[in-house]
């Protein structure tokens, strides 16, 4: 009752009522302006047509079937790839995307995927306007496409380094593996955790090489201690 007695107040200011008054001020005559001619009106504003982003997960089985070189770039946040991504999938977190562009290649498919397909939708459709054509958003996300048999990897529980964080590679490390580094280290992020011969072993990215194999020890943290 209180919101519907304000709206009749605020409705009587407008009318120039106040509460007690029950006829409206006297009008003023206004002269009347001609009535504008009559034109008939246009045709609609042509729509523009959606462009087409999406893929759907049986569909890209298919392209990858056929030999279609594609790759695969997971959007999500850190805490969300606990559950597993995309092997091979280039990790960066969406608001990071527009920053991070020269580590994407343009000779390849682009599929670009979330939990849902709803985050990958809006960044596909800025890869479009950057020049990545040949970019798509997978729609249902991660789970559509481990539904059609996609490969995808875990990372071990309690990793020192978890995905995503970013560390210091060794001078000797990158330089074994064809890579410039200062003294030192290389700056990197880690990409990938997985097991070898009972101990962990790191992908990680630098300067947009993916350096594969590393162990913990060619690794340093950078601005915190590592997971225990």
């Amino acid at each position: 009752m209180a919101i519907r007695s304000g709206i009749k107040k605020i409705g009587r200011r407008l009318l120039g009522r106040g509460p007690g008054r029950s006829e409206p001020p006297a009008a003023r005559a206004v002269p009347r302006a001609a009535p504008a001619p009559y034109t008939e009106p246009g045709p609609p504003p042509e729509e523009e047509e959606e462009p087409d982003l999406e893929v759907e997960a049986g569909d890209l089985k298919g392209w990858v079937d056929e030999g279609r070189q594609v790759f695969f770039v997971d959007i999500r946040e850190p805490y969300e790839l606990s559950s597993g991504h995309v092997q091979g999938a280039l990790l960066l977190p969406m608001n990071q995307v527009p920053h991070q562009l020269e580590q994407l290649p343009r000779d390849r498919t682009l599929i670009v995927y979330c939990a849902a397909g709803v985050r990958s939708f809006g960044v596909t459709h800025f890869l479009r306007e950057q020049g990545f054509e040949d970019s798509w958003s997978l729609v249902g996300g991660i789970g559509a496409w481990l539904q059609q048999g996609g490969r995808w990897l875990a990372p071990p529980h309690k990793a020192p380094y978890p995905l995503l964080t970013p560390v210091m590679v060794s001078q000797q490390a990158a330089e074994a593996r064809g890579h410039e580094s200062p003294e030192r280290g290389l700056g990197a992020t880690v990409q990938c955790i997985h097991e070898h011969e009972g101990a962990l072993r790191y992908d990680v990215r630098a300067a947009g090489a993916l350096l594969e194999g590393l162990e913990e020890a060619e690794l340093s943290p950078i601005g915190r201690r590592p997971r225990s």
